[in-house]
């Protein structure tokens, strides 16, 4: 009978607990910690001074759990708002402000603050526009509304406007946009001294490619192209000639790292893959706020073994 020395056996142990054999052990995956205010579809908190509303969260740690926790709340400016040690936003005075949340050192995305005195006064402003991807040269008409406490449309207001890069792009003060060079800006308005959440405009430049390569002995081809759509959401597209090796859990990422490892912890899971051939995949129905610079690479995944397959690079 073949016997196996004790180092031998713990070998071929560990090469058959990390091949890439399914997404059954994966119970335990760790993942980055989350934590959400639940304005529960609602885009800011809107008071009138003196009004309250406590605010709801959710944290899910790093097993994907959701986890009963105590965070620590804080508000931006003091003088617009404060908040209580159970999450009870009070309206102080007159203006906007922002409140976060935290739990040990991860922290939530700040949430806007609206606070106004009367429910005659201009409380939001939105912004709008008919395209969201423009190209130099190009021309659009923005429009700003504004609205009170209750969520009702009050008429008759100018806004201001303002863009955080003149290099990319010009605001006339109809709202008019005329886009200059390449790249991404953010437009404001204000009314009445509110101003509206910064609207997102991109010029040109609104997709990349680049070729997949096999890697870790395994083969990968096609290419990968990431794009933003008319209606602004980035999207991620394999072509059809798109080849890669299988396993049983083979993930497609955007990740900043070719490492397994590495893109498994910190990269964004697309979706799970099973076949060959073209795909489409939403990115900002995953992930809002990733935008065309935000990955480096796209990465075909062993995600069981964290193991990278395949490698496209949109930065070579």
């Amino acid at each position: 009978m073949l016997r196996l020395k004790p180092d031998t056996f713990i070998l071929l142990t560990v090469m058959t607990l990390t091949g890439c054999i399914g997404t059954d052990i994966l119970d335990d995956e760790i993942r980055p910690e989350v934590l959400e205010i639940d304005l529960q579809g609602d885009d800011a908190i809107a008071l009138l001074i003196g009004e309250n509303r406590k605010l709801e969260f959710v944290y899910l740690n790093e097993f994907g759990v959701a986890e009963d926790v105590t965070p620590v709340w804080r508000v931006g400016d003091m003088a617009v708002a404060t908040v209580s040690i159970d999450g009870t936003v009070l309206a102080i005075g007159k203006g906007q402000t922002t409140v976060t949340a935290m739990v040990g050192g991860v922290e939530s995305e700040s949430v806007p603050i609206n606070v106004s005195e009367t429910s005659n006064d201009v409380n939001k402003v939105l912004v709008e526009s008919p395209k969201e991807v423009i190209q130099v040269g190009e021309m659009v008409q923005l429009t700003a509304t504004a609205w009170n406490v209750e969520s009702m449309l009050i008429e008759g207001k100018q806004a201001t406007w303002e863009v955080n890069d003149t290099n990319i792009a010009e605001v006339s003060q109809a709202g008019t946009l005329t886009a200059l060079a390449n790249g991404e800006v953010l437009i404001t308005a204000t009314i009445d001294n509110v101003a509206s959440e910064p609207f997102a405009v991109q010029v040109g430049g609104s997709s990349l490619t680049a070729t997949f390569s096999g890697r870790s002995g395994y083969k990968a081809s096609g290419t990968a192209t990431l794009f933003i759509a008319d209606n602004g959401d980035l999207n991620l597209e394999l072509s059809d000639d798109f080849d890669t090796d299988f396993a049983l859990g083979t993930f497609i990422y955007l990740s900043n790292s070719t490492s397994g490892s590495a893109t498994r912890s910190a990269g964004l899971e697309v979706a799970e893959i099973s076949g060959d051939g073209g795909a489409l995949f939403n990115v900002s129905e995953i992930d809002p706020n990733a935008g065309l610079d935000t990955y480096r690479y796209v990465i075909v995944l062993c995600k069981p073994a964290s193991i990278t397959f395949g490698v496209a690079d949109f930065n070579p």
